[in-house]
């Protein structure tokens, strides 16, 4: 969505920084992905995806690529996956003459994306960024982002072991934005509404709004690890902010860092969060 600004995008690459653009396939239903991977008659279909996929990382001299499937679980194609996979990374390098990192978006879910097919993609991946934030759904309700056990569980469970000697072949990636759970459900056409649930996202912008315009104060939950509160809005009702602080996104980074694991760290996304969340990186 959106073009970047080519100039930006040079800048940050005459500083050393790479650039890689995330391809996302969140319109495609789970039937059309099973008929891309699946069905032998469309190799048209995937070749020219690849071509896309080419022609627009040629035009910002990427230097690769993420692919995020949204929800949508792998297990129903991930054969299927690994083959096209190693053909889009080949006709990656080949085209740009030089190494191209392919890289696959993952939700921390046995059902969607397990230890089998994390096996399977290992060798044509070269890293696998886990989204450690995605802990309540909109059938659990209201609730955190990552409660701590639950996110130890996933750091364990994703563990390498001596047969993947790359070091951060799995980069856990951290919330910088939050969530605001509204006392009714949002219209379908507003870009903030998430499942047509009850409940959007919300940038440090709006977040610092808040602190300033209304009664909200954030608490310490000393079980999950997280900051939250409660705030009365203009017409009355109780509205509810999930936030990351300095203290639950530090927490979380110093368990990392403490681990066997050899993971990485992602930040998603700059821009989103609080100015003082750049002092951690």
């Amino acid at each position: 969505e959106g073009r970047p600004d080519a100039q930006w995008v040079a800048s940050m690459q005459e500083g050393g920084v790479k650039v890689v653009p995330v391809f996302a396939f969140y319109n495609w239903r789970r039937s059309k992905l099973k008929e891309f991977f699946m069905n032998p008659q469309s190799g048209t279909v995937q070749h020219n995806t690849v071509r896309k996929m080419i022609a627009k990382c040629k035009e910002y001299n990427c230097d690769g690529l993420l692919l995020e499937w949204g929800p949508l679980p792998v297990k129903e194609f991930y054969y299927e996956l690994s083959p096209w996979l190693k053909r889009l990374k080949g006709s990656m390098t080949k085209f740009f003459e030089r190494e191209f990192k392919l890289m696959l978006s993952v939700h921390p879910d046995p059902d969607r994306f397990g230890r089998g097919e994390f096996e399977a993609l290992a060798p044509v991946v070269d890293r696998f960024v886990m989204h450690l934030y995605n802990f309540t759904t909109p059938l659990l309700g209201e609730g955190p982002a990552a409660p701590m056990e639950w996110f130890r569980s996933m750091v364990k469970a994703w563990q390498l072991d001596t047969r993947h000697d790359a070091d951060h072949l799995v980069i856990a990636t951290l919330n910088l934005y939050g969530r605001e759970y509204l006392p009714t459900p949002l219209q379908v056409d507003d870009p903030t509404a998430d499942d047509e649930a009850n409940r959007r996202d919300i940038t440090g912008d709006t977040y610092a709004s808040l602190l300033n315009t209304t009664d909200l104060t954030l608490q310490w939950d000393d079980a999950h690890k997280e900051h939250h509160g409660t705030y009365t809005d203009k017409d009355g009702e109780k509205r509810s902010v999930y936030f990351p602080t300095v203290q639950s996104l530090q927490t979380r980074i110093d368990y990392i860092s403490a681990s066997a694991s050899k993971m990485g760290l992602g930040l998603w996304n700059l821009g989103t969060g609080l100015d003082q969340f750049y002092n951690l990186i």
